[in-house]
């Protein structure tokens, strides 16, 4: 994977009014969504997308909204959890979205050097701490747990770019 380095300051996007009231001093986090984000074309250097693209009701917007903001060179990170394959069951682990259909569906959109790796293993010790802290002690949360323990779905780290010399799609 590549090295990725941390912005001294961002400006994000997020439908939940909850989470822009816990929103980090460094970044300014506006109200809107990340299927028609209102920033021009090639108007950013990094797109992040954290435990949310599962969410999406529509990836493909998604991906051509992120393709289109991004500047030639630009780079999408994402961190989502979604389904290790088409067999995988959807009961209780909210969208179960093959990854390769979110790969091939970024590639669609004109990213290049699209990597996906898991991290499951790396984040379900702290997942599982949240969840017994939460609201979600009974819900999705222990679901996508039993789900992950059972090969089912995973939590991905999600990278691609935009080449330096584009032809939008």
């Amino acid at each position: 994977m590549p090295r990725w380095h941390c912005a001294s300051s961002g400006l994000g996007l997020d439908l939940s009014r909850e989470q822009l009231a816990e929103q980090p001093a460094r970044l300014v986090l506006e109200h809107g969504s990340a299927l028609v984000m209102p920033f021009g074309d090639g108007a950013v250097d990094k797109c992040y997308s954290v435990e949310a693209a599962q969410h999406f009701e529509d990836r493909t917007a998604f991906a051509t909204e992120a393709r289109r903001v991004l500047r030639p060179g630009g780079k999408l990170c994402a961190a989502p959890f979604f389904a290790t394959d088409e067999s995988a069951p959807g009961d209780g682990i909210d969208y179960a979205v093959p990854i390769e259909a979110f790969r091939a569906g970024l590639h669609e959109v004109g990213f290049a050097d699209v990597r996906v790796e898991s991290i499951g293993d790396r984040v379900r010790q702290g997942f599982d701490t949240w969840v017994s802290q939460t609201q979600c002690k009974g819900s999705w949360g222990r679901n996508w747990l039993k789900a992950n323990r059972a090969g089912l779905a995973d939590y991905f780290l999600v990278t691609a770019s935009v080449s330096r010399v584009t032809s939008r799609k």
